[in-house]
């Protein structure tokens, strides 16, 4: 596997290719988009980031960046040799941009954040991790909360008449109704989150941010850094409980999607996963496809 970056631009990169991959395409599609740019991988889609630090090479991950139109470093094989002077330069270059940062200087690379993918990642990592630890949230639910959603559910089908919503009701709850049930189940989300206190504060930023972009206000440099950073550690802290939980199970294929003829789409967080009679269903993997009619 062929790695010529350096630490900074790779983890740099992968975050920008994260971002991108999860803002336009669905879980069930990250290997098949992944694939068309050389990157293998036998784990599941939600290890994104871990696909590509540690799965994909840089040739890849350069072809993925010129895609998403990131800033894309490029391969120097007569690189020249760091000197103390130099890394002297580079050092005061980098308290530069961060003093730029400071003074609000907004075209700093540092804030090229995305502040509604964030938004939506931080979501949706939320909804997941009910999913995992409260299966049965819907009884807290009285029935005129049930009807709210359901209304809702409906109302998205009726504007979207194209394509095949979410029929999850889950996904169709505010982020605060999200912050009431973890409160509420927290030592069943305890093996997940881990600290109150600090999810208080990830969830107060998550919070304020929304508020702002809900009223399309402008979100500023600082505040589009501290959602991203609540944002991602609540990937990383589903992402390191998936890891853990998996056991021995994680060694063998599992069924993460199906989309059946009428384009159906069915997933892991889908509470039922099923296909009429005489329907194709394809499994990807590696590379391979097994159709069964």
């Amino acid at each position: 596997m062929r790695k010529w970056m350096s630490a900074s631009d790779r983890v740099t990169l992968v975050n920008g290719v994260v971002t991108e991959v999860e803002r336009q395409f669905q879980i069930a599609q990250y290997k098949s988009v992944l694939r068309e740019f050389g990157v293998e991988t036998d784990r599941a889609g939600e290890y994104l980031f871990y696909i590509l630090m540690e799965d994909a090479d840089d040739d890849s991950l350069a072809a993925l960046g010129r895609h998403f139109r990131l800033e894309t470093p490029s391969e120097h094989p007569l690189a020249p040799k760091v000197t103390l002077e130099t890394e002297r330069n580079r050092v005061e270059v980098n308290n530069q941009e961060m003093n730029a940062v400071t003074e609000g200087v907004t075209e700093n690379r540092l804030l090229d954040v995305d502040a509604y993918a964030e938004l939506i990642s931080a979501e949706t990592a939320l909804r997941a991790i009910i999913r995992l630890a409260v299966p049965n949230w819907m009884n807290d639910l009285n029935s005129s909360a049930v009807a709210s959603l359901e209304a809702k559910l409906a109302e998205e089908a009726k504007r979207r008449d194209g394509i095949q919503v979410s029929q999850d009701l889950l996904d169709y709850t505010e982020i605060y109704e999200l912050q009431t049930i973890i409160n509420k189940h927290w030592d069943a989300v305890k093996p997940i989150l881990d600290d109150k206190k600090r999810t208080d504060v990830y969830l107060g930023i998550i919070f304020d941010v929304r508020n702002s972009i809900g009223h399309s206000r402008p979100v500023y440099g600082a505040e589009r850094l501290l959602l991203a950073g609540a944002a991602g550690q609540i990937r990383n802290q589903l992402a390191r409980y998936k890891a853990h939980s998996d056991g021995p199970q994680r060694h063998y294929p599992s069924l993460d999607s199906a989309r059946d003829s009428m384009e159906t789409l069915r997933d892991r967080t889908s509470p039922t996963l099923e296909c009429r009679m005489g329907a194709l269903l394809t499994r990807r993997r590696r590379g391979s496809k097994l159709a069964t009619q």
